[in-house]
């Protein structure tokens, strides 16, 4: 839990990961041997441990949502970890989305004897990082882990409408033995990494932190300790590669699936028709979202749900102008 606390003390805000890389970087070449380190030009980080034809791999995020706070401790209570402000004596955010993958990268690293594991900066504006991936280096992976999903149990097979493994992955990594079940989610590395053509299945799970994003952010350890289990579980009975291409289905490119997401466009049309007809039905559909979703939440964060869950539009401005004539309606009446 030493680990973890120290990554949490950590301010590594969208675009400040520079605290987080050294101690990533420092932590590897401190703790672990046989291994390569490598950070590109933006910032990624890359490492390999061992040597072996083929790696089982975990990438996780380097940033947070929240800004740096000098005046923040880490409470431990029982089995919860949070973070308090101490000057203002309000809880405050720790940035467990996605310190905690990367706690449970570090471990993996000590203990398996080979791994490559990914460190991503800018995943929380929009994937940059991974965007701009080297891809060669998961030339030779069995398949990718993400540890990047709140909760305990989710086991994310699909996300916004991009498909990250076969149907039987879920079952060969033996998942439900730790209580974890399928779902679909959202934006994450994985996500990008199979949208840039990575050939292996790929899964993001939980890692055991609630109400991401907000400064009632907390972290159930044993969840954490759960999800570390099973990647472990995984790392040791799936040996071999596992392959997995995702199609992509581009919407506003004219290379959009019929009936993806339930939106029935007929194949005969050309592709013009085809667009017009998609985005008229997107239209519909991202007002109706929003709709719903802006009674529960600020105006930011459905925009920011809205965008990842129809990337695959590959057009945010057609969202954000969705959204903008549905309040000026709204206000209007």
């Amino acid at each position: 839990m030493e680990l973890l606390q120290k990554l949490y003390k950590i301010s590594s805000h969208s675009g400040h990961e520079k605290a987080m890389q050294k101690f990533i970087m420092d932590y590897c070449k401190e703790n672990i041997t046989e291994l390569t380190i490598v950070k590109d030009k933006i910032g990624n980080i890359y490492v390999t441990k061992g040597e072996d034809k083929t790696y089982p791999c975990v990438v996780a995020h380097m940033d947070e949502v929240h800004r740096k706070n000098k005046d923040k401790e880490i409470i431990v209570h029982n089995n919860v970890l949070l973070g308090i402000d101490c000057k203002a004596m309000k809880q405050t955010g720790i940035g467990a989305d996605d310190k905690n993958g990367i706690w449970v990268a570090l471990n993996l690293l000590k203990t398996e004897k080979v791994l490559k594991c990914a460190f991503f900066v800018g995943e929380e504006v929009g994937c940059v990082g991974s965007h701009q991936a080297d891809m060669t280096f998961f030339d030779n992976v069995r398949f990718v882990l993400q540890c990047d999903r709140k909760n305990g149990g989710d086991f994310i097979t699909e996300a916004s409408g991009v498909e990250l493994c076969d149907k039987d992955f879920f079952e060969r990594c033996e998942a439900a033995k730790f209580g974890y079940k399928v779902t679909n989610g959202l934006q994450t590395d994985v996500v990008t990494l199979k949208e840039k053509g990575l050939k292996v299945c790929a899964i993001n799970m939980s890692c055991g932190y609630y109400n991401p994003h907000q400064d009632s952010e907390m972290t159930r350890f044993d969840e954490l300790k759960n999800c570390l289990a099973l990647c472990e579980h995984i790392i040791k009975t799936l040996t071999e590669v596992q392959p997995h291409t995702y199609e992509r289905r581009n919407a506003f490119g004219g290379g959009f699936l019929n009936g993806f997401g339930g939106w029935d466009i007929p194949d005969h049309l050309d592709w013009r028709e085809r667009s017009k007809r998609i985005k008229k039905v997107a239209e519909l559909e991202i007002r109706d979202d929003y709709s719903h979703l802006i009674r529960l939440c600020p105006d930011e964060d459905v925009r920011l749900y809205l965008k990842r869950k129809y990337q695959f539009l590959d057009d945010t401005f057609f969202i954000d102008d969705c959204i903008d004539a549905y309040s000026n309606n709204e206000q209007e009446f």
